[in-house]
């Protein structure tokens, strides 16, 4: 079995690039249940919160999404890890939307920050920008914490897995995992997190 995860699917746009017998695609979303344009219906993702699971907490929700679906014990390859989390406070487009309210400004040394009013106080698009933020340094750490997984199972040999996946019932083998974040290029890729 070969396994993708899409963190942030959303309306599930990346599934239809996921083709095969034994390849398994587990889309993860705090919206369970959304509207797809592309596969003209109602898409349902496995509920999932960032901002509320450990790294270790997301790939325990992921195995039991498989084990859920599948219940015997198996080897998995995960072979992609997509984010795609939401963009619209880090857009290109933002600086020039003064009219409606921007959700960031420039600050000396440091990008495009959180817009603040004149006290300091963020505006209600900061707030939502400030979010924004919390949420990408906890995507990192998701993501880190993948590649970190991959490194591990890169060195296991092959009987250390076939014991991981006894213990586990269901063993997901980051060894030949890609990592992908996908966001357009503005102003996510000046903040310090990245």
């Amino acid at each position: 079995w070969e396994m993708v995860v899409d963190l942030f699917a959303g309306a599930q746009s990346l599934k239809k690039g996921v083709r095969g017998k034994q390849r398994e695609y587990v889309p993860l979303d705090k919206r369970g249940k959304v509207w797809s344009h592309a596969h003209q219906g109602w898409v349902r993702n496995e509920k999932y919160d960032v901002m509320k699971m450990t790294p270790e907490e997301t790939v325990e929700r992921v195995r039991e999404v498989f084990r859920g679906r599948h219940g015997k014990v198996r080897r998995v390859k995960v072979k992609l890890w997509w984010a795609s989390p939401d963009c619209r406070t880090f857009s290109k487009m933002d600086s020039m939307n003064e009219k409606h309210g921007q959700f960031r400004e420039w600050q000396k040394g440091g990008g495009r920050q959180p817009k603040r009013e004149g006290k300091g106080e963020l505006t209600e698009k900061g707030r939502r920008a400030h979010q924004a933020d919390d949420m990408m340094r906890r995507t990192m750490e998701v993501l880190d914490w993948v590649h970190q997984l991959k490194a591990e199972h890169r060195q296991m040999t092959e009987g250390q897995k076939c014991k991981e996946e006894a213990r586990l019932g269901v063993f997901l083998d980051f060894s030949e995992v890609e990592v992908a974040l996908e966001n357009p290029t503005g102003s996510l890729a000046e903040q310090k997190y990245m």
